[in-house]
């Protein structure tokens, strides 16, 4: 809140009070002006009753590959999308580093089914900007 916010409130109330008239005259209009703290609006955020996002359906997200063949190790591959995980994975089987780890170290080709289920969001992040 700022410093001025009751001669804004005051302004507000005179703006309505001097231009806004009932219909009923016997009524009254009473103007009550609240405040919501930015806790209070990330709680009404969270109580959203839309279903989440399946896993690969979400987007915006920061997401890590880790090779599951034995013999290779932990090797991972980190990488970032603003499309659905889904077709990025997609993207994935057609060419690109994870696709060339298979066919170089591994000499097969990766599945669609391999990347499902080696895949795993690290972070999700709604702002386009901050996503990097």
């Amino acid at each position: 809140m700022f410093p001025a916010y009751k001669i804004e409130e005051s302004t507000i109330k005179n703006i309505v009070k001097n231009n806004i008239t009932p219909t009923d005259l016997s009524k009254k209009i009473n103007l009550v002006i609240y405040y919501r703290s930015m806790k209070t609006l990330q709680l009404l955020i969270r109580n959203n009753d839309k279903p989440k996002p399946r896993h690969l359906q979400q987007s915006h997200i920061i997401y890590e590959h880790t090779c599951a063949i034995e013999d290779c190790g932990p090797q991972k591959y980190i990488g970032i999308t603003r499309t659905t995980l889904s077709r990025r994975l997609t993207c994935h089987l057609q060419n690109g580093a994870i696709k060339q780890h298979y066919t170089t170290k591994h000499k097969t080709e990766v599945t669609r089914n391999t990347l499902e289920e080696n895949t795993k969001i690290i972070d999700k992040e709604s702002d386009p900007r901050r996503l990097l």
